[in-house]
């Protein structure tokens, strides 16, 4: 009896074997496994054998005491020590030594990533995917389960993950992910989303964004408000606000939007300024009580080849215009991950000024274009944020910090040099490591003026901003004061400086009028004070311009004469971040633009958006 016991146990052990290994390969041939070396098999056992079983142990859950696990964690990048994954619905980046025992990181691929003691410990990868594009997580019978034309219901693991990737070219694709015979992901492909960028058009002089009047023409017919037309115009009409499409003129309501949509290029021949540039992507129309507000919405990479075209000089060498082109990609990104703004009333970021980025200034050229192109999706970041990216016409020889001019701190935009015939041999030096033939620092008047008079290595020598000199009248300077608030003051008699920040930037002026001392506070405002409305200035390269609004930079210093003063320069703009004639000098000299963005920018990485 017991022999017959036996052999029935022998039997049905038997059986079961069999029926196991029927029910594996059945999963074997579900499973395309990507195949692995031996020896790197065995280096994962051996790690994973090696763990202790508080290893073990935490690969159930997700926090253990000074371990973490990240299941199901998808490899977004690898740059040495530092991991970017996705874990649930959340980018993290692991900056932290890799244990010598673990395997060669690997990207793109998912992971299970055990954190011990501030180390990556253990990466156990899951190799087994397979492609079926029929594949959808569902709750079939009480039981979550993934579903498959091809293979039926198949069960999920505790931690399964949905992910969802961008990749153009894989779209429509889903891949299985198996732990053992369970599905651990659904690995699923889209299209990336095309990122419309809303610009605020101003007026002619970009005084400000409300318009009387707007006229919008296209050589294909537009779409507003039901109807189709090569022309479309909005009006102001005895206090009523007025569509015109097709003949017909439509009544609007106050905080009416009227979108306008164009397979090709909209002009807007209301506005002077535009004249023969058209704009790409579709337009939107407020109606306010004071006016209308137009609104242009390009995708994003259009939205940057009209901002290098309008920044940068056609000639400009085309490794500057990379470099324009990540600086312009990283300002939007910025304001578009902030969110909010002013302009967020009408699903805008930006306007197409200088306050922003301008736009649209000058029709697009071959060359621009191509430096966008070349540098698609590329953005400065630090610390796995987009990096503050501020960038101005001409230095004067020194870049101001960004503490200094806009009151906000960052490693990578203090006070430097600029000097040097070659750039690729004279690394940034900080202002305040600085000896310039004998002076520790500039941010003196007398050692100000000594360092303007003496500049005779710079490569922005040549440059038209480089220096510049102006005479303004007291009398103009007392109207200035007089329009910004201070209406008793009638007369000036002499301007000083009373702040001057590393770098020589001034930011305080002591401005002496028959109402007392005027303090002017701020190196925007001391720029608009010392206006040169009235006044000629004489450019680096022997050219006059007349009529400017304000002053070219804040970097000068100043002689007082009876009547005036006589201010001498150097550069244009606020004088924080990249000087774009400055990286056009670094351009002609061999330099890349990666090169000249960590000149600039000194400790940010250049990235690929995801």
């Amino acid at each position: 009896m017991k022999k017959f016991i036996g052999v029935i146990l022998v039997c049905l052990m038997t059986a079961l074997v069999v029926f196991q290994g029927k029910i594996f390969d059945k999963i074997d041939s579900i499973i395309e496994a990507s195949r692995e070396d031996k020896a790197d098999a065995d280096k994962v056992d051996t790690i994973q054998r090696q763990s202790n079983s508080g290893t073990l142990d935490v690969m159930q859950g997700d926090k253990k005491d000074n371990f973490v696990v990240y299941k199901n964690a998808w490899i977004k990048k690898v740059d040495d020590d530092e991991i970017e994954i996705m874990s649930g619905k959340e980018s993290i980046s692991l900056d932290l030594p890799v244990n010598k025992g673990v395997e060669k990181l690997k990207e793109k691929v998912l992971a299970d990533i055990t954190v011990k003691d501030d180390e990556v410990s253990l990466i156990r990868y899951k190799n087994a995917v397979v492609l079926d594009n029929t594949a959808k997580e569902v709750d079939g019978k009480g039981k979550h389960v993934v579903k498959s034309d091809n293979y039926g219901c198949i069960e999920v693991t505790e931690d399964f993950e949905n992910i969802k990737l961008y990749d153009d070219e894989n779209q429509g694709n889903k891949y299985i992910v198996f732990e053992g015979d369970k599905a651990c992901a659904i690995i699923e492909y889209e299209k990336e989303p095309d990122i419309n960028v809303g610009v605020v058009i101003k007026n002619n002089d970009y005084s400000e964004y409300m318009h009387n009047k707007i006229v919008l023409t296209s050589k294909k017919e537009m779409e507003c408000a039901g109807k189709k037309s090569k022309k479309i115009s909005f009006e102001k009409k005895d206090g009523e606000s007025y569509l015109n499409i097709g003949g017909t003129s439509i009544k609007l309501k106050e905080n009416d939007s009227i979108s306008i949509e164009c397979a090709g290029e909209i002009y807007i021949s209301s506005l002077k300024r535009s004249k023969g540039i058209g704009y790409a992507g579709n337009m939107k129309v407020f109606v306010e009580k004071e006016g209308f507000v137009l609104v242009n919405y390009p995708k994003l990479e259009e939205y940057i080849k009209c901002v290098v075209s309008g920044e940068m000089p056609q000639e400009f060498d085309i490794e500057a215009q990379k470099a324009q082109a990540v600086c312009a990609r990283t300002f939007i990104m910025n304001l578009i991950n902030e969110g909010g703004g002013k302009y967020e009333k009408y699903d805008a970021y930006v306007d197409d000024s200088t306050s922003y980025q301008v736009y649209n200034f000058k029709k697009r050229n071959k060359k621009s274009d191509k430096a966008v192109a070349a540098t698609e999706k590329m953005t400065l970041r630090y610390n796995d944020e987009y990096a503050k990216v501020f960038y101005y016409s001409t230095s004067c020889g020194y870049c101001a910090s960004a503490q200094d001019v806009f009151g906000e701190s960052y490693d990578y935009l203090t006070a430097n040099i600029q000097n040097g015939e070659d750039y690729k041999s004279v690394s940034v030096m900080n202002v305040s490591d600085m000896s310039l033939k004998g002076m520790n620092m500039i941010f003196d008047n007398k050692s100000f003026k000594k360092f303007l008079d003496m500049r005779d290595k710079y490569p922005e020598k040549d440059c038209p901003w480089f220096s510049w000199s102006v005479s303004i009248s007291y009398e103009t300077i007392a109207k200035a004061i007089a329009k910004n608030g201070l209406d008793d003051v009638k007369k000036v008699s002499k301007v000083t400086v009373n702040e001057r920040k590393k770098g020589g930037v001034v930011t305080e002026l002591n401005v002496t009028t028959d109402d007392g001392i005027c303090k002017v506070c701020n190196q925007y405002n001391v720029r608009k004070i010392l206006t040169p409305v009235d006044s000629k200035i004489y450019k680096n390269d022997n050219t006059i311009v007349e009529k400017m609004t304000m002053l070219p930079s804040a970097f000068f210093y100043i002689d007082n004469k009876e009547d005036k003063c006589v201010i001498h320069g150097g550069g244009y703009g606020h004088g924080v971040g990249m000087s774009q004639y400055g990286a056009n000098e670094m351009a002609k000299k061999g330099m890349n633009y990666k090169e000249i963005l960590q000149y600039y920018y000194n400790g940010t990485k250049i990235e690929k958006d995801n």
